[in-house]
């Protein structure tokens, strides 16, 4: 298969861009679909999102994680 293109970062530090949005014509429901395909719940924090050059959402969500500090939000573990 051969696809033409570029990624295109969506989300960068659990802020939207809406301008790479527009430009990649995902609306917001598409990417909190995307969301809710992996998370179950498009309410989740999402620390990044790539458009990938398929056509697919790759979402990496963050997560609530406890230390000495007290909770903070770090990145999924996932393998990009």
């Amino acid at each position: 298969m051969l696809v033409a293109g570029r990624e295109r970062e969506l989300v960068r530090d659990g802020v939207r861009n809406r301008d790479e949005m527009r430009k990649a014509l995902v609306a917001q429901r598409d990417l909190d679909e995307a969301i809710r395909k992996k998370e179950g719940d498009e309410t989740m924090p999402v620390e990044r999102a790539m458009l990938e050059r398929d056509g697919v959402v790759t979402v990496r969500t963050a997560v609530l994680r406890a230390s000495a500090r007290g909770m903070r939000i770090c990145a999924d573990l996932m393998p990009w």
